[in-house]
């Protein structure tokens, strides 16, 4: 004889991941019975989840030292086993310089020094991933903001040479165009 499903299993349901089951074969003279102990596997049916799909930090200074925990993200799978053990990344094209990191516990932490004239701010996109086969990934959005300090004095846009008369009787003002990243800022 053939066992069969009558529905489909989910492993994540507790009481539908063992059947102990009594068979029993009969004819008109004899009967037989069989234990027969079924354990259900689990597939890799789930995805990792964050509990929101986007996180805004607080605003760092962009002289944070390196190593700074910036935030901590964390995403869960029902799976079990390999199937639900996460790793998490940052993906490439959102930190492009590989500034920051995100270990294996979703600490995303400052890998290299920050320059808010350069990037004024970063939108990460953490990844998770399980160990299942096929993998599959689930994401979160993070958004940091850098705040600056004064680490950029005034500069003048490009050399500059003011004329003044001689023959003038009082005293005259030569303005110069000057900038600073500062006044942006």
């Amino acid at each position: 004889g053939t066992v069969r499903l009558k529905k489909k299993l989910d492993f994540e349901n507790a009481r539908e991941r063992q059947f102990n089951l009594t068979i029993t074969v009969e004819d008109l003279d004899f009967s037989s019975v069989a234990v027969c102990l079924i354990e259900v596997e689990d597939s890799n049916d789930h995805s990792p989840a964050f509990l929101s799909q986007f996180i805004q930090t607080n605003p760092i200074f962009e002289d944070v030292p390196v190593g700074t925990t910036v935030t901590t993200v964390r995403a869960t799978d029902k799976d079990s086993d390999l199937n639900g053990k996460i790793t998490y990344s940052i993906k490439s094209d959102s930190d492009p310089l590989r500034q920051f990191v995100v270990d294996q516990f979703g600490h995303v932490v400052v890998a290299k020094a920050l320059d808010r004239e350069a990037i004024q701010k970063y939108t990460l996109i953490v990844q998770a991933s399980d160990q299942g086969t096929p993998t599959r990934t689930g994401s979160v959005t993070v958004l940091i903001n850098l705040l600056d300090i004064n680490d950029n004095g005034p500069r003048f846009e490009s050399r500059y040479m003011p004329v003044v008369w001689e023959n003038t009787l009082k005293p005259e003002i030569v303005h110069m165009n000057h900038t600073s990243k500062l006044l942006h800022a």
